[in-house]
């Protein structure tokens, strides 16, 4: 399988993509996944706590990040993003039935000037949005 390529607008684009998880490797060992700023996993296959934890890893530059629909990720997968990628101002988590309130109550921060930070402005999980 080739390597994934990040879009010139940051973009990375894996919806529905059977090795979404294994892209997700390939992508961090190239050092791709350090200027994604927006990344879709969306019904991605294999994406569960590890790759997570890439994701978090090299993900600070992440702004929006869609996990819809990825079954194989739990609490500690999501935890992983909510430490590493503290830019994200967008994530997205329908349809997953492993993750609770205490990791999605963890979400992300994101700069919001000097000294001061907020929560994602969109956090949409289950059939609710939750705009902090």
């Amino acid at each position: 399988m080739a390597t994934p390529e990040v879009g010139s607008d940051g973009h990375m684009n894996l919806r529905e993509h059977k090795e979404a998880g294994a892209a997700v490797r390939d992508l961090a060992a190239s050092g791709a996944l350090d200027k994604c700023t927006s990344l879709d996993l969306e019904y991605g296959g294999g994406v569960g706590d590890a790759t997570l934890a890439l994701v978090g890893d090299h993900g600070g530059q992440l702004r929006s990040l869609n996990l819809n629909a990825c079954q194989d990720y739990t609490d500690e997968g999501l935890l992983s993003i909510a430490r590493g990628c503290t830019s994200l101002t967008n994530l997205s988590l329908y349809w997953n039935v492993k993750i609770t309130d205490e990791s999605v109550s963890q979400a992300p921060v994101a700069p919001a000037g000097p000294g001061r930070a907020r929560k994602c402005r969109r956090i949409a999980s289950c059939a609710s949005r939750l705009s902090p």
